[in-house]
């Protein structure tokens, strides 16, 4: 398949999926997406109790990735999110 063939049926494709996507957004997801807005005033808020927290915690985090680099004390943390997005941190650990 030459080069100009495979640009086409990339084009053609893309289309495609343009057409075929909804072109609205749900009630549903724009009520989520009202209330996550507000998330970050629940997560601060006084009266929201570490156990409270917690349980974001566990609707929000999909997985959590512990690597340890060999016999060292570096730790790599990767938290993956619900909506497909992670966070990255790297720590020393001297005990496990």
């Amino acid at each position: 398949m030459n080069r100009y063939v495979s640009i086409k049926k990339c084009n053609l494709n893309y289309e495609r999926f343009q057409r075929d996507c909804p072109k609205h957004v749900s009630d549903d997801q724009q009520q989520i997406r009202a209330l996550s807005e507000h998330l970050p005033q629940l997560w601060r808020a006084s009266t929201t109790t570490s156990q409270d927290r917690q349980s974001i915690e566990r609707l929000l985090l999909e997985q959590v990735v512990v690597n340890i680099e060999g016999n060292s004390e570096r730790v790599d943390i990767e938290l993956r999110w619900a909506g497909r997005q992670s966070t990255y941190a790297a720590t020393p650990c001297t005990e496990l």
